[in-house]
């Protein structure tokens, strides 16, 4: 994909911490000619590369700093789009590209058949596990990090994504992810759904 990018959103202010432990085997792997054996990608909600400034003091060597000092840090980094919401935000971040080309335009769309505004990752074909939700990342049409890794390994690799929320589980983890995870609101339960077809790990 000659966009993907890694990319902070400064007006809904995230911050991706996409190569925190990927870069240092990047570096690794240059050198020794071996490929990563683990890659975690982490997106923080709210932090901002100032302040990040402000606290470095209080940073152990071993987090912000060594990322920063062996990792690759990009600061005030842009993606030239107008924000929909969080979802479209973490669509965008982990496809590398713009709602135009990975279809996340907003929070919810409105259904002609249920005459309602329903999210945008709801989907009556697949069923909750642990959760009463129904949905799935069919509405994604690009592919994310985790698929292209995925792709990249001929299926070798286990993707796990685990949030808060059932939106960004499911743009983080993408289509092809072992596990997408996340908190059921009403019962605190960790929950999935099966449209990933090993369930709850």
């Amino acid at each position: 994909k000659t966009n993907m990018q890694y990319c902070c959103i400064n007006t809904k202010l995230f911050l991706c911490l996409c190569l925190c432990c990927f870069t240092p085997f990047l570096s690794a792997q240059s050198r020794s000619l071996h490929k990563p054996k683990l890659a975690v990608i982490i997106t923080v909600d709210g932090l901002q590369d100032e302040h990040i400034a402000t606290l470095w003091n209080s940073f152990g060597s071993g987090g912000f700093k060594r990322i920063i000092g062996e990792g690759t840090y990009i600061p005030k980094t842009t993606c030239n789009y107008l924000p929909a919401g969080k979802i479209t935000d973490y669509a965008t971040i982990f496809t590398g590209t713009v709602p135009y080309f990975h279809g996340i335009t907003g929070e919810k769309y409105y259904n002609l058949i249920e005459d309602a505004a329903i999210s945008i990752i709801y989907d009556t074909r697949y069923q909750g596990i642990a959760t009463a939700q129904t949905v799935a990342p069919k509405r994604l049409l690009s592919t994310t990090i985790a698929d292209e890794l995925w792709l990249s390994q001929s299926g070798q690799s286990k993707i796990y994504a685990f949030a808060i929320n059932p939106e960004a589980a499911l743009m983080t983890g993408g289509h092809l992810a072992d596990a997408a995870v996340w908190l059921d609101d009403t019962n605190g339960n960790l929950c999935t759904s099966n449209f990933y077809e090993k369930g709850l790990p």
